[in-house]
């Protein structure tokens, strides 16, 4: 019997969830299982505090729409599809979370395909930790961690990539190979996925004119802005907006930083 037969043999007298318990003693990290329909099938502690509730079975068979705004669970659910259609993970990817209070907060999250006895997709796994709180993660986060801080908390601004090279001590050529093997993908889309990410919370939370969102969230002008937002949202800032209640601009959330 090799180590996979082993591997497997064992698994196979396993109690459903008696692994699982030891995720409850992870209080940084919020771990999930969601079957096909994106239900919470399993969760930990740590994700029931996130979401507001007392008790895992007022999670259990719920999906994110159930916690979490509408524009937020879009995204979530776009990730969702993706790994449950092509079974291809998702790995240290930024997330925007709202928390109870009202505040958010950005949270890395990898997602992977749950194979069933059949050889099908039967659900998702995922873990979620807040990036203020990581004090460990993936050598590929870490290697870029003064990269990835520098873009949350200064997005707004016009950071360069020779600015953001000299974090890691690389050369401009350098840096960009070296991220884009990381992340999959170049530095200025990663920013600009951020930027966005962020306008989406400032449209659908407040109305500020459009025209100040893209000079709040590092855009040139509200031009360049809807370009970039269109070519990614496939749709126009203003018809995003459309559906969302919206609250003045003095009550909304702060604009978006880490």
């Amino acid at each position: 019997m090799n180590g996979r037969q082993l591997t497997q043999r064992f698994i196979g007298q396993m109690a459903p969830d008696s692994c699982f318990a030891i995720f409850a003693h992870l209080p940084d990290v919020c771990v999930f299982i969601k079957d096909r329909k994106r239900r919470f099938v399993l969760c930990n502690d740590a994700l029931v505090r996130l979401l507001g509730c007392r008790h895992e079975d007022d999670v259990l068979g719920r999906v994110d729409e159930a916690f979490s705004p509408k524009h937020l669970c879009e995204m979530y659910a776009v990730d969702d599809g993706q790994v449950l259609a092509s079974g291809e993970p998702i790995i240290d990817k930024l997330e925007l979370v709202r928390n109870q209070d009202g505040s958010f907060d950005w949270y890395n999250t990898t997602k992977m395909a749950i194979i069933g006895r059949d050889g099908s997709i039967i659900g998702l796994a995922g873990i979620s930790r807040d990036i203020k709180q990581m004090n460990t993660n993936s050598s590929r986060f870490l290697a870029m961690a003064p990269v990835i801080e520098t873009i949350l908390n200064d997005y707004a601004h016009q950071l360069t990539m020779a600015e953001l090279s000299a974090k890691v001590g690389l050369s401009v050529s350098q840096f960009g190979r070296q991220f884009r093997r990381r992340f999959g993908t170049t530095p200025l889309k990663y920013l600009i996925q951020v930027r966005i990410k962020s306008a989406c919370e400032l449209l659908t939370t407040t109305d500020l004119p459009i025209s100040r969102i893209a000079l709040e969230t590092g855009f040139y002008d509200q031009s360049h802005f809807t370009h970039q937002f269109q070519r990614l949202k496939g749709m126009t800032p203003s018809r995003y907006r459309e559906g969302f209640d919206l609250v003045p601009a003095d009550q909304g959330p702060e604009l978006l930083r880490r």
